[in-house]
C-alpha cells in the first residue's frame, strides 16, 4: 500500500498528462468521427429523398426519368465510401439502373375496353413485372445509405 502511495507521489505529473494527451487524441478521433458522419448524411439525405420519390413511382407502376439519379451526388459520396464499401454500392447502382432499363424497354402492356379475355391473359403474360424487383433494390439502397 504505501508503495502505491510513494509511487503515485512520484509520478503523478506524468500520469496527469499521459491522461489528459490521451483524452486529446481520442476525443479528436472522436470529433473527426462525428464530422465524417455529418458530411456523409448531408450528402445521403438528398439521395434518399430521390430514391423515396422513384420507389412512389414504382409502387404505382408507373416509369419516369424524371427521377433518375442526380449523378454529381452520386460522385460525392463515392469518395466518401471505403473500397470495399463502394464496390458493393457500385453493384447495388448497376443493378438499379439494370432493373430501371428493363422496364423501359418492357412497357406494361395496353389493356383496353374491348379486349377480349383471352387476348388481355395473352397481353400480361407476354410482360414480365420489373417493379418489384426495382422497389427490392431501392431498400437495399436505402439501407446502404442509411444515416449514421
Amino acid at each position: 500500500m504505501n508503495e502505491t502511495i510513494e509511487f503515485l507521489k512520484h509520478y503523478s505529473p506524468l500520469i496527469s498528462l499521459f491522461t489528459f494527451l490521451a483524452g486529446l487524441y481520442f476525443g479528436n478521433k472522436q470529433a473527426i468521427g462525428r464530422d465524417r458522419r455529418k458530411e456523409f448524411n448531408d450528402l445521403a439525405e438528398p439521395i434518399i429523398e430521390n430514391f423515396s420519390e422513384m420507389q412512389k413511382w414504382l409502387e404505382r407502376q408507373t416509369f419516369t426519368s424524371a427521377h433518375l439519379l442526380p449523378t454529381s451526388k452520386i460522385e460525392k459520396i463515392k469518395r466518401r465510401l471505403s473500397n470495399r464499401k463502394l464496390k458493393q454500392f457500385e453493384r447495388l447502382l448497376e443493378r438499379y439502373r439494370a432493373s430501371l432499363q428493363s422496364i423501359k424497354e418492357s412497357p406494361e402492356p395496353a389493356i383496353h375496353f374491348g379486349m377480349s379475355e383471352a387476348e388481355e391473359i395473352a397481353a400480361r403474360s407476354s410482360w414480365a413485372n420489373h417493379y418489384p424487383e426495382a422497389i427490392s433494390i431501392i431498400a437495399e439502397l436505402n439501407k446502404f445509405l442509411r444515416l449514421r
